[in-house]
């Protein structure tokens, strides 16, 4: 709320316990552990549709370590909120054309609109079980109503959503783990460490101290 949240039009954090009453939040007290975040994600998807669906064209899920350079995603979400469309980064397992990783991604309007028809009308595509990977699940229930993850791309052809932490990427296991699931090539994951979407994993003290002006992404 402190760094990158204030620039958004609007920001809710959905927890499952109360926080002050100054923070903008909405508590699901029944779904405290990480193995409801399926439930989750339905719960919270159901709340935007239902109360700001026709206030906003894009809608971001980010993780509370993620940190998002809104001024670049504003820049890069140039498309028709009208259409369906999903962007984050993308792992190429579990779901045939890959999944948009939970740490953060962004969604159009109308795929609020359609996920959410989903979860209300077809229980069979859309089943709410307790399962902890939500982003899987979303890929899986948004998959059979051909909705995939897009191209989250810049002028170099360098990936902007960034699932781990610079620092992580010295890990030569990592790297490996990368290499072998990331949807896109390797030589494509690793870009300018000033225009990605989104740091997770980062620590406390980076989030804190990132507050700082960066230059605009090229488009």
């Amino acid at each position: 709320m402190e760094t990158w949240a204030q620039r958004c039009d609007r920001h809710i954090f959905f927890t499952n316990s109360p926080m002050p009453s100054h923070i903008p939040h909405i508590a699901f007290s029944e779904l405290g552990t990480r193995d409801h975040s399926w439930e989750k994600i339905r719960a919270v998807f159901k709340y935007a549709y239902e109360n700001m669906y026709e206030k906003y064209d894009w809608y971001l899920r980010a993780d509370d370590d993620a940190y998002i350079i809104m001024e670049n995603l504003e820049k890069f979400v140039d498309y028709n909120p009208k259409k369906p469309y999903l962007f984050g980064f993308r792992w190429n397992f579990y779901v045939k054309n890959g999944f948009a990783d939970g740490g953060a991604y962004v969604i159009s309007r109308e795929t609020l609109r359609m996920f959410y028809n989903e979860m209300k009308d077809n229980a069979t595509l859309c089943p709410e079980i307790h399962r902890a990977e939500e982003d899987q699940e979303l890929a899986k229930c948004l998959s059979k109503i051909g909705i995939y993850p897009g191209e989250s791309i810049d002028e170099d052809g360098k990936l902007l959503f960034h699932h781990f932490h610079p620092l992580e990427l010295m890990n030569p296991f990592l790297l490996q783990f990368i290499m072998k699931y990331s949807y896109d090539d390797f030589e494509n994951v690793i870009s300018r460490p000033l225009q990605p979407r989104n740091y997770q994993h980062a620590p406390p003290v980076t989030i804190r101290d990132a507050n700082v002006p960066l230059p605009p992404l090229q488009c």
